[in-house]
Parts: C-alpha cells; sequence; structure tokens
C-alpha cells in the first residue's frame, strides 16, 4: 500500500497542488520557510487531526485535502480492505482508497472515506493504521507501548504465541466473569429464597388455572341477574308453548295447511319441508330454554362464594401479574430459581473447574512468552545499538525492559517498555522522554531497520531525521531510508542532500511572491533539475557543487526514482 496521489487546495500558502508519487523513497527539499512542513499538514488532516481555520488560504472558503492509496494484492492489503468493509466502506479489487477532509473558514470540518462521509474519528483510526509521522513534535507510535510490545513480538517471531495468550485471556476473563455472576446471583437468591418459597406457595395453594377469571366473571353476571334471567326465558317458554296462539301450535297448523297445499299442486312441495326445520328448530329451543331456567334456581351464597374467588384472584393479580396467566407465568420463574439455588454448588463448582484450568493453560503460554520475549529483548537492543551507532548515535544505551505484572493480562505477563540513554552516565529512560525530535526519528528509521520485513504500517514520514547529523553519518540515514524503501513508502522531509540523493522521487518545495499574494508549489525534479537542487543543498550552484552533485546522484544510481517524470 502506498499513497499515489496528493491533492491540495487552498491550505495555507498552496493555492493548489497535485502531486502523483510511487512507491519508495520520496525526498521533500527546499529553502527554509519555503513550505516543506505543507506536506505534514496535509497528511495531519488526512490522520484526523485537529483542524484550524487559520489553514484556510486567505480569500478562500474552505481548504482541501485528499490522499488516494493504492492497495495491492497482498494478505496484508486485503485485510485493510476486509477491515474498511466491515466499517461500511467497501472497495472493489482494484479500487483504490481515497481519504478526502474539508476544513471551511470557521474551522469546522469534514472527512469521508472511499466517497462516504465519514466521522473525524474513523478516518483517524483507519489512516493512522497505514501512515505513520516521525517528527518533531509528533512520534505517533514509537512512544506507545503498545507498539513497542507489537514490534519486540514481530522481532521475536511470536506474534502467534501473543495471539493465543491474548485469546486464552479471553477466554479466561469470560469465564471468570460467568463466576463471578453466579456467586453474586447466587447471595441474592439466598437472601430472597424464603421470600420466593412463600410467593410459590400462595400461588400454588390457589390452585389456579388460565381462563378461570373469565368464566368466573360470567358465572357472577348470571347469578347476579338470576331472577331477571329467570324471569325472562320464562316469557320466551310461554312464548313458544301457549297451547293456542304458541309458536310451535302456529307451525304445527302451518304444517297442516302446507301438506293440503301439495295434495292440491306438487309446486308447493318445499313448504313441508321449510315448515318443518322451522318446527324443529323452534322446538331444540324450547328445550333448551326449559334447561336455562332450570339452572337458574341457584344456591344463594354461590354468588358469595364466586365474588370471594375473583377477590382472591384480584390481591394474587395485584403482587404477581396482570392475569392469570401472568401469575402462573411468574411462579414457573420461581421455580426455576429455586431449582438453580439448589444446583448451584455443582453448576459454580464446574465453572471454578473450568476457569482454573483456562488460567493455568494461559499462565503456561505467558511464560513461553515471556522467555521468548526476554530472549529477542537483548538481541533487538543489541542490533538497535549497532544501528544508532551508525546514525551518529555511538552512545545512546538502548534496551528493552520487561517488568513482570501482579496477573497475567491479554497481553501477557510483563509491561514491555524501549528505553534509552542518550547521553554516557545516563540512566535508560523512557523513550519519548529523553530523545530529540531527530533522535527520536533515527531511533524510528533503526528499529524499522532491524524489523523491517515484520513492520505493517507501509507508509513512513520522517521529518528532521537530518537534525544534528552530517557527513558519514548523514550517507547512514540515507543508505538505511533506501534500503527500508524496499518494502515501505518513505517520506523524508529533509536538508541534507547525502539524503535527498539516496531518494526514488526528488520533490522540490519552492515559494514565489505575486503582487500581494505568496504562493507555495511544490514539483518533481526531472534529473537536471534535481542535480541543481543537490547542488544548491551543498552550499550553491558552483560549477564544485554541481559536479559534487553529479557524483552524488551517479554514485546511488540504484536509488534513482522509478518512473521518469
Amino acid at each position: 500500500m502506498y499513497l499515489s496521489r496528493l491533492r491540495i487546495q487552498n491550505l495555507a500558502l498552496v493555492d493548489a497542488l497535485d502531486a502523483e508519487f510511487s512507491s519508495g523513497v520520496i525526498a521533500v527539499t527546499g529553502e527554509t520557510g519555503a513550505g516543506k512542513s505543507m506536506i505534514l499538514g496535509s497528511l495531519h488532516l488526512l490522520l484526523g487531526h485537529r483542524a484550524d481555520a487559520d489553514w484556510v488560504r486567505k480569500g478562500a472558503s474552505r481548504a482541501v485535502v485528499e490522499g488516494m492509496f493504492e492497495l495491492d494484492d497482498t494478505p496484508a492489503d486485503d485485510a485493510r480492505r476486509a477491515a474498511l468493509a466491515a466499517q461500511g466502506f467497501e472497495l472493489g479489487k482494484e479500487e483504490p482508497l481515497i481519504l478526502r477532509r474539508e476544513v471551511n473558514e470557521s474551522g469546522r470540518s469534514s472527512a469521508s472515506i472511499a466517497g462516504r462521509m465519514a466521522a473525524i474519528g474513523q478516518l483517524a483510526d483507519i489512516a493512522q493504521s497505514f501512515v505513520d509521522i516521525h517528527s518533531q513534535h509528533d512520534q505517533q507510535s514509537l512512544s506507545q507501548k503498545r507498539w513497542q510490545r507489537q514490534a519486540l513480538d514481530a522481532f521475536a517471531g511470536t506474534e502467534d504465541l501473543a495471539r493465543r495468550v491474548r485469546d486464552q485471556h479471553a477466554a479466561w476473563h469470560a469465564c471468570r466473569k460467568e463466576l463471578d455472576d453466579w456467586m453474586a446471583r447466587e447471595r441474592e437468591l439466598r437472601r430472597h429464597e424464603d421470600l420466593l418459597r412463600f410467593q410459590l406457595a400462595e400461588i400454588t395453594k390457589a390452585e389456579l388455572r388460565n381462563g378461570e377469571e373469565q368464566d368466573l366473571e360470567q358465572r357472577e353476571n348470571v347469578l347476579a341477574n338470576a331472577e331477571d334471567l329467570k324471569s325472562t326465558s320464562a316469557s320466551l317458554l310461554d312464548l313458544l308453548e301457549e297451547e293456542q296462539s304458541g309458536m310451535l301450535v302456529q307451525l304445527q297448523h302451518a304444517a297442516r295447511l302446507a301438506q293440503h297445499l301439495q295434495q292440491v299442486d306438487r309446486d308447493t312441495h318445499d313448504w313441508i319441508a321449510a315448515v318443518s326445520s322451522a318446527l324443529i328448530s323452534l322446538n331444540d329451543l324450547r328445550i333448551q330454554a326449559a334447561s336455562y331456567a332450570s339452572r337458574l334456581d341457584v344456591d344463594p351464597g354461590e354468588l358469595v362464594m364466586v365474588q370471594n374467588r375473583l377477590h382472591e384472584i384480584a390481591q394474587l393479580k395485584k403482587k404477581y401479574g396482570n392475569s392469570v396467566s401472568e401469575i402462573l407465568g411468574f411462579a414457573e420463574k420461581i421455580e426455576e430459581e429455586l431449582k438453580t439455588v439448589g444446583s448451584f454448588d455443582e453448576h459454580v463448582g464446574e465453572l471454578q473447574r473450568r476457569s482454573d484450568a483456562l488460567f493455568a493453560t494461559l499462565g503456561d503460554l505467558a511464560a513461553d512468552l515471556t522467555e521468548k520475549r526476554r530472549k529477542a529483548a537483548k538481541k533487538l537492543a543489541a542490533q538497535v545499538v549497532k544501528e544508532l551507532a551508525q546514525l551518529g548515535m555511538q552512545q545512546a544505551a538502548f534496551t528493552v525492559s520487561l517488568t513482570p505484572l501482579p496477573e497475567v493480562g491479554a497481553s501477557g505477563g510483563e509491561d514491555i517498555e524501549f528505553l534509552i540513554a542518550v547521553n554516557p552516565g545516563e540512566d535508560p529512560k523512557p523513550i519519548s522522554k529523553v530523545a530529540s525530535g531527530g533522535e527520536l526519528s533515527r531511533i524510528t528509521l533503526a528499529l524499522k531497520c532491524v524489523a523491517t520485513s515484520r513492520d505493517d504500517v507501509p507508509l513512513l514520514v520522517f521529518d528532521e531525521i537530518d537534525a544534528g547529523v552530517s557527513g558519514t553519518v548523514a550517507h547512514a540515514v540515507g543508505e538505511r531510508l533506501h534500503k527500508l524503501g524496499a518494502t515501505h513508502q518513505i517520506f523524508v522531509i529533509t536538508h541534507l542532500p547525502q539524503i535527498a540523493c539516496r531518494s526514488s522521487e526528488h520533490f522540490a518545495v519552492t515559494k514565489s511572491v505575486a503582487g500581494s499574494r505568496t504562493t507555495t508549489e511544490m514539483h518533481l525534479l526531472p534529473p537536471g533539475e534535481r542535480e541543481n537542487e543537490i547542488a544548491r543543498m551543498l552550499g550553491g550552484a558552483s560549477a564544485t557543487a554541481l559536479a559534487h552533485a553529479r557524483e552524488l546522484l551517479s554514485g546511488n544510481g540504484e536509488a534513482r526514482r522509478r518512473r521518469t517524470p
């Protein structure tokens, strides 16, 4: 993965810039004050850093920075595509990743990832996983213990073992949490066990059944209106059974008339069937009404019993649910909780045994990881010291501290920290508290070179890596940057020709004034202009400087640019 294109509009002194890059080492040079730091400022915006209204060019309504990153067909870039897709930013197989940041004149900013609007935090999380800036004020990863631990594991080849420790710790922690939850739950259940048993006994004693309340309410309604119902049903029976004009008598007469009509006219044959059917229905109604009326002779005490039962159910509803069904459901939950209390010791014992086994395995894995880390730490420190000596820090003492933790954690059984003493006689201290900006960049370069094949951050930016160095050390810095450029894309902002000449592409930053407007520009140098820029960095445009520039460039032909501008 590498940055293939950078577009900047109305950012500080930049009016409009559109630069394309290849992979490898890209040198950025120019006079002091020309605006070389714009590359840092633009990348800071793409990394989600805080925006400022002062960054918007005077007279413009907004500043825009857009970076295009090419992803290769590698497992690392496939993983990056998958991570982007998981956050909703899906890319095609050969589609570049475009990050964009806009800042308006009031200082408010917005971001987009792969053409979709994104939160600034999302932009930061994504961009900072593949861009690392090293400058006097910006050491993104070097001072972070997480990065230092990962760097040691990468050097030691213990990344898989560290992952197993992390997974084992997660499994043990989940089991332990479940055990703790059960312990807390058991204490609560023990406190409420008596209450639970009382509640269950109260519900069980009531002998409730689903639908009972509705049946009782209907029966109460009948009993309360028994006299009226009895009178009404008696009137219905009179209407059906009255000897002279009752409905049954009338229908019987109608049946005789229909039979007479049929004897004369066969077309009336169906009438007899209709009258007979009505007669059967009315007779059934009479039987049912008589039976219903007989059941209305009820015991006066039954109404009181029904009302008492309804009152009992109402009292239970106040405590345990809004219906008989809910009360019975509550009783089932109580039974389950009481069963849980009964099987608690067995279940907790099983969890404790599982937790102990997981923790024992975690301890074994962590001990193995610790041993491998300690062995690798000595080798890493020795190789970094050797690299630092070549980078002008001959007196530096670099160590990797492994401090045992009280308990094995997700990262292992120790706290890992890189310590350095820049000057003789000093005790090693955390890197960020001791080294200057230039020293931090060289320490980073040394670490990157020692573990270059295992580093998963593909784009590195070095600013002020040449601070306080010259001559042989400058050549050594350039050589190591060139070596690192075989596996990374490197942007190096430098004042030293020994470093610039080792780049595969060389961009010059210039500042010009037209009228009352100052503008910063950056362009790729062709061979002739590159010689002139190297000569300028050597001290001027003299014949001697030009000859020296040609010598530097010809002596580093293997590091020339990979494409012709």
